[in-house]
C-alpha cells in the first residue's frame, strides 16, 4: 500500500524505479528485435531452404530409381537425410497448429512448386516409410513429379516449441527481474535522501534530530556527513543562543528591579505624568522577560506525556472565563495524545489571549475534534473570534517577531508583537502546526493541528 502511494505521489523512488524499468525493458525489446531480425529469422529461413532442398533431392532420387531399387533408395534417404517417401495417403491429418518454422518450409515449397501445398502430420511407424520415434513428430508434404504423386516426409523434433511464446515468457521474466532490481536499487539510492529530507524538515522546525546513518555511495556518504555536521552546529548554535538570551533576560531583571525601586522612592516628589509611562515600560519589560524565560524552560525541560487534552483545554478556558471572557467550548471524542502538556497549554493560552484582545468583546468559540486527513488521525483545536479579521496577505506575516497590524491595535489592545511568533515556535518544536484562517461571517480562526498518528 505504501509502495502504491509513492507511485501515485510521484516520489523520487517511484520516478527512479520507473525510469530504470522502462529503460531496461526497452533495451530488452531492442535486443530481442535485433536477434530476431538479424540472427533467428535468417537462420530459420536458411534451415527451411536446406530442408526443402533435401526434400526435393530425395523426391527426385526416389522418382528416378527403378521400382525394384526403391526400397534400397528409401532406406538410404532415411539414413542419410532422415527423409521418408510413401504413396500411401491414409491416416494423414492436418495439424491444428504449426510451429513458425513450418510456415517458412511451406512458403519455400510453394515457391518451388508454384501452388499451395498442405503439410500433414502422422504418427505412423516404419511400415509406411515414417521416421516416427518417441517424442518426434513426422510431417508429410505431397509432391508431384512427371504426373507421379507421392508423399515426402521429414521429422521435426521441435514441433511443440512456440518461439513467440517463448520470447514473450523470457521478456516477461526479464521485465519482472528488472522491476525487482529497480526497486532495490531505487530504494537503496532514495532512502538516504528521504531520511535527509525528513531530518531537514525537522531541523527547520527547530526540533532535535539524531545523527543520520552514514552508508551508501561515496557521494551520499559525503552529503550525509556534511548534513550531520551542519545539523550538529545548528543545534549547538540554537542551544547557545537560547542559553545566552536566557542569561541576559535573567540578568536584566536585577537592574529593572533597582529602577522600579528607585521610581517608587521618587513617587512622592516626581511628576506622576512622567512616572506612569516609566512604570508601564518597566512592567512590560518584566513581562517580556518572564515570558521568554517561561517559554525557554517549557521548550527544553518538559517531557512528552500521554495525556487527555480535554481537561487541559477546559482548565485554560475556565481561566479566561474568570477574567471576564465569554468562551464556548465544544469537544468530541479525543484520543489520548503524546505531547508536552505545558507547551500545548501555552499555545492555547496565547491564542485565547489574542482572540480576547482583538475579538471586539464578542463571544469566542473553541472547537476540538479528531478527524482523518490523508490517512492520518489529526486532532484540531480551533479558536474562533469575531474581530476585524486579518487580511489574507498578512496571515503568515503576523507570525514574524514584532510584526504588527496597526489598524487592529490601539491603546487598549497593544501587545508585544511576540505572542504569535512564540506560539508558532512552540508548536513546531512540539510537532504541531498553527495557522490563521478567515472565518465565515467575519473574524479569525486560529487552528492548531496535531497528528496523533505519529
Amino acid at each position: 500500500m505504501k509502495l502504491l502511494d509513492e507511485f501515485r505521489q510521484g516520489t523520487l523512488f517511484a520516478k527512479t524505479t520507473i525510469t530504470i524499468t522502462v529503460t531496461s525493458f526497452l533495451f530488452i525489446t531492442f535486443t530481442f528485435s535485433l536477434l530476431a531480425f538479424f540472427i533467428v529469422i535468417p537462420t530459420a529461413e536458411r534451415s527451411a531452404k536446406e530442408l526443402t532442398t533435401n526434400l526435393f533431392l530425395a523426391a527426385d532420387m526416389w522418382h528416378q530409381s527403378a521400382d525394384e531399387d526403391r526400397h534400397v533408395v528409401l532406406q538410404f534417404l532415411k539414413n542419410k537425410y532422415e527423409v521418408g517417401i510413401s504413396q500411401n495417403k491414409q491416416n494423414l491429418v492436418l495439424p491444428t497448429s504449426h510451429s513458425p518454422f513450418f510456415y517458412l518450409v511451406k512458403k519455400e515449397v510453394e515457391r518451388r512448386t508454384g501452388k499451395v501445398v498442405p503439410i500433414y502430420e502422422t504418427f505412423h511407424s516404419e511400415e509406411s516409410g515414417s521416421l516416427w520415434a518417441e517424442g518426434v513428430h513426422t510431417y508429410w508434404i505431397p509432391l508431384t513429379l512427371d504426373n507421379e504423386e507421392f508423399m515426402v516426409s521429414f521429422r521435426y523434433g521441435h514441433a511443440n516449441i512456440d518461439p513467440p511464446f517463448t520470447i514473450l515468457i523470457i521478456m516477461l521474466v526479464g521485465l519482472l527481474a528488472t522491476l525487482f532490481t529497480s526497486l532495490i536499487l531505487a530504494r537503496r539510492l532514495t532512502k538516504p535522501l528521504e531520511q535527509l529530507s525528513s531530518a531537514a524538515k525537522q531541523l527547520g522546525k527547530g526540533g532535535e534530530i539524531n545523527q543520520l546513518p552514514v552508508h551508501g555511495p561515496n557521494e551520499l556518504v559525503e552529503l550525509v556527513q556534511s548534513f550531520n555536521t551542519m545539523s550538529r552546529e545548528v543545534q549547538d548554535l540554537l542551544a547557545n543562543r537560547t542559553t545566552l538570551l536566557t542569561g541576559i533576560s535573567h540578568d536584566l531583571r536585577t537592574p529593572l528591579t533597582r529602577m522600579e525601586l528607585a521610581l517608587e522612592m521618587l513617587s512622592d516628589s516626581a511628576d506622576p505624568t512622567l512616572l506612569k509611562p516609566l512604570h508601564r515600560d518597566i512592567e512590560q519589560m518584566n513581562r517580556l522577560i518572564g515570558l521568554f524565560l517561561e517559554i525557554s524552560q517549557e521548550m527544553h525541560e518538559e517531557k512528552r506525556q500521554m495525556i487527555n487534552i480535554v481537561p487541559l483545554l477546559t482548565a485554560v478556558v475556565e481561566d479566561h472565563r474568570r477574567s471576564g471572557a465569554e468562551i464556548d467550548l465544544e469537544t468530541g471524542y479525543i484520543p489520548l495524545l503524546m505531547i508536552h502538556p505545558l507547551a500545548l497549554q501555552r499555545i492555547v493560552n496565547n491564542l485565547l489571549e489574542n482572540a480576547t484582545r482583538y475579538g471586539a468583546g464578542k463571544p469566542i468559540k473553541v472547537i476540538c475534534k479528531s478527524q482523518v486527513i490523508d490517512s492520518s488521525n489529526v486532532i484540531t483545536i480551533d479558536v474562533m473570534d469575531r474581530g476585524q479579521g486579518i487580511p489574507e496577505s498578512e496571515l503568515e506575516a503576523v507570525f514574524r517577531p514584532f510584526h504588527r497590524l496597526d489598524k487592529s491595535r490601539n491603546s487598549h489592545t497593544e501587545g508585544s508583537g511576540l505572542g504569535l511568533s512564540i506560539t508558532r515556535q512552540l508548536a513546531q518544536a512540539n510537532g504541531c502546526r498553527v495557522e490563521l484562517l478567515p472565518r465565515d461571517g467575519g473574524g479569525t480562526i486560529a487552528r492548531i493541528s496535531i497528528n496523533s498518528s505519529k
